[in-house]
């Protein structure tokens, strides 16, 4: 009777938890959303004067509807050379072998990125970088490609040299290396260093500050100026174009790593990363 007692009170309290997490997950995302359908707050109301949907009217126009696309195709730039220059600067790294070498992959990882934005500030002034999408795309691609050459820098194993050797003992060259070799040993990375790179972009707000001068307009920049010029029902609306497509793309992640291990029996990407 006790232990059966017990197991149910298990149960029962799991649920509660999970529950009251799941509320506190959501419940932020409601209020944005509530937020962002009304107009017209006057203090002390709590609730808005009408509901009538022009921040999101707003939010898909103008400037904000052009920081949005600029930022999105910002971060689609930054994921896509910095995979690209992560996965070349991880192989030369897994040639080489230098502890060295590796110790400056971590470099810009360990360095604020604040501080690292003014420190390169005068370097694209020189260069007459700052204030530009240029400027700013390569100041962000430092990071993106120090995450993805860490993150790559981790999938050599002895059996990837082992296959390797074997493709050029029966005449491949790099291309076919490169095709059977190191391509199938980061396929299962690549979704999630894409993901990653892009999402550092998307959300950025230091480095765009800092290096774009306010010549760059991202909708994490127009955001901050929303909630500093007290917009409220704009800033919910920009929040919400924020977090969302980077929620679905975790999910979509999610979905694909579930698939995979039903599919194969295997960790799955979550699984092998932990």
């Amino acid at each position: 009777m006790r232990s059966g007692s017990r197991s149910a009170g298990g149960v029962i309290g799991r649920c509660v938890l999970l529950l009251s997490v799941g509320v506190l997950c959501v419940l932020p995302y409601v209020v944005l959303v509530w937020l962002s359908c009304g107009s017209g707050w006057e203090w002390p109301r709590l609730v808005p004067l009408r509901l009538d949907g022009v921040a999101w009217q707003r939010a898909f126009s103008g400037s904000n509807g052009r920081a949005a696309w600029q930022g999105a195709g910002l971060s689609l730039a930054v994921a896509v050379c910095s995979t690209v220059w992560g996965l070349l600067i991880s192989r030369c790294w897994s040639e080489s072998g230098s502890g060295r070498f590796r110790g400056l992959l971590y470099l810009p990882l360990l360095t604020s990125p604040a501080i690292a934005a003014g420190c390169l500030f005068d370097l694209m002034a020189r260069i007459q970088l700052a204030g530009s999408w240029l400027g700013v795309f390569l100041v962000q691609s430092v990071y993106g490609t120090s995450f993805a050459a860490v993150l790559f820098a981790g999938v050599r194993k002895p059996a990837s040299w082992r296959r390797e050797q074997l493709v050029r003992t029966l005449g491949g060259g790099d291309v076919a290396v490169w095709r059977h070799v190191v391509l199938p040993d980061v396929r299962g990375l690549l979704p999630l260093c894409l993901f990653q790179t892009a999402l550092l972009s998307w959300l950025d707000y230091g480095l765009t500050t800092v290096v774009g001068g306010g010549r760059v307009q991202t909708l994490t920049m127009r955001l901050f100026s929303q909630i500093r010029e007290g917009g409220v029902s704009q800033a919910a609306a920009s929040s919400l174009l924020l977090t969302v497509p980077a929620l679905v793309a975790l999910l979509l992640l999610r979905w694909r790593d579930e698939g995979a291990v039903m599919t194969t029996g295997g960790p799955g990407l979550t699984g092998g990363l932990r």
